[in-house]
């Protein structure tokens, strides 16, 4: 067996290896994962239940454990900015088999200031941290010394919501960084000399769209497939990397006269170690690019990947997609897009690419404006790589690395 194949077989076992260890811990992060919410009564339905007493009412209770960490929050079908809501009573968080206090919040103006308000309903995060006591937590609403509820506040339906989660740690980090590595090394392993070549005919333009709207029909179908939660979107992400990178092989092979030339899976003509470095100096300033995109443009709804990302499962299965993304992604738009449309020019081809790469991910995005802006400013600069260093490699080690560090923060013990 030749180095390079050697080189290839190691990446794929590593890879391979590590999306199955990253399944394995997101289904168990996911049955962990707690999204409570009681049923919305008013405080003069739960004033007559049983649990309830001359100066409490309970709005539920759930069984947390050690290591957790626990998030709690009152929600109410009113806005809270009528004065009667002030100081009506107290929320607490207790625990019933100890009769231990975990927190206790007033509805004082200093609290009422930090309520998030939407056109249904407004909310009031109570407070949270690491659980360090299994048992069953109590969230009651507390009058005494005050009279009891009656008027508005007797009246509104409130709701109590309660998130536990277990955070990523050094184990999670490990098998992520096993999977860069193992994605890394299949990058490397063609990393050799090669001859450009271009398309068999200008009469490209129609391999490129067509090979993308077909993808992105496909693609738009296996996000229907009804698997749900984090480890659905870990699998679909697998299938949807895997059709983009048969796609790009399979038409290459028709659409050039080399097809590992044509899809530009050599090594840069010259400078072979400059632009290894290029690449990941690339990467490390897009980092700070993406920052700041997400950050200066502002957002008008919640983009689909943010809720995704939003529990520990969904953030560990998105981070194992980042490191096979960049070899699908990388041999479908600078690869295939790119080469299909370079009988036309360089602009022409790198503009097609880019254009094309921003609109597949417009849909995950859309609403997280600050979001697709950095999609699109990483793609530009993953295409003017591969556009400069006429290698498709090149941009994907980039791409790699920028993943990698993008979402490095997430795996802090």
């Amino acid at each position: 067996m030749s180095p390079r194949w050697l080189v290839l077989t190691l990446g794929v076992l590593l890879l391979g290896s590590a999306l199955v260890g990253v399944a394995v811990r997101v289904v168990s992060l996911e049955r962990a994962e707690l999204e409570h919410e009681s049923a919305w009564l008013s405080l003069s339905a739960l004033a007559k239940r049983p649990d309830a007493t001359r100066v409490s009412a309970r709005l539920t209770s759930v069984r947390l454990h050690p290591g957790e960490q626990a998030i709690f929050e009152l929600c109410a079908q009113d806005a809270l900015a009528d004065r009667a809501w002030l100081d009506a009573f107290d929320i607490v968080v207790w625990r019933p088999e100890s009769q231990k206090l975990e927190l206790k919040v007033p509805l004082d103006a200093a609290h009422l200031a930090l309520v998030k308000r939407s056109s249904e309903r407004a909310c009031l995060p109570l407070g949270g941290g690491s659980v360090t006591s299994e048992g069953s937590y109590a969230v009651d609403v507390v009058w005494a010394g005050k009279p009891p509820p009656s008027g508005l506040v007797g009246r509104v339906p409130l709701r109590a919501r309660v998130l536990a989660k277990s955070a990523l740690g050094v184990r999670d980090g490990v098998l992520i960084a096993c999977a860069a590595l193992g994605a890394l090394l299949c990058v490397l392993s063609a990393f050799a000399p090669g001859v450009v070549t271009l398309a068999k005919s200008r009469h490209t333009v129609l391999w490129a769209l067509g090979g993308c709207a077909g993808s992105l029909a496909v693609a738009a179908l296996v996000l229907r497939v009804p698997v749900p939660g984090s480890i659905g979107g870990l699998l679909r992400g697998v299938v949807i990397a895997v059709l983009e990178g048969a796609v790009a092989l399979v038409c290459a092979r028709y659409l050039f006269r080399s097809a590992r030339a044509g899809l530009g899976l050599h090594a840069p003509a010259q400078w072979k170690v400059r632009w290894l470095m290029i690449a990941a100096l690339t990467a490390l300033v897009l980092r700070p690019v993406a920052h700041w995109a997400m950050r200066v443009v502002p957002e008008t709804g919640q983009a689909p990947v943010e809720a995704f990302v939003s529990w520990p499962s969904g953030a560990l299965a998105f981070a194992a997609l980042g490191m096979i993304v960049p070899l699908a992604e990388e041999l479908f738009f600078r690869g295939f897009v790119f080469g299909a449309l370079s009988p036309l020019g360089v602009r022409t081809a790198s503009v097609g690419a880019l254009v094309l790469f921003a609109s597949a991910h417009a849909q995950q995005l859309w609403g997280n404006w600050g979001a697709l802006l950095s999609v699109t400013l990483t793609g530009a600069a993953l295409t003017a790589l591969r556009a400069w260093s006429g290698s498709t490699l090149i941009s994907a080690i980039a791409h790699l690395l920028f993943n990698l560090s993008l979402w490095s923060d997430s795996f802090r013990a």
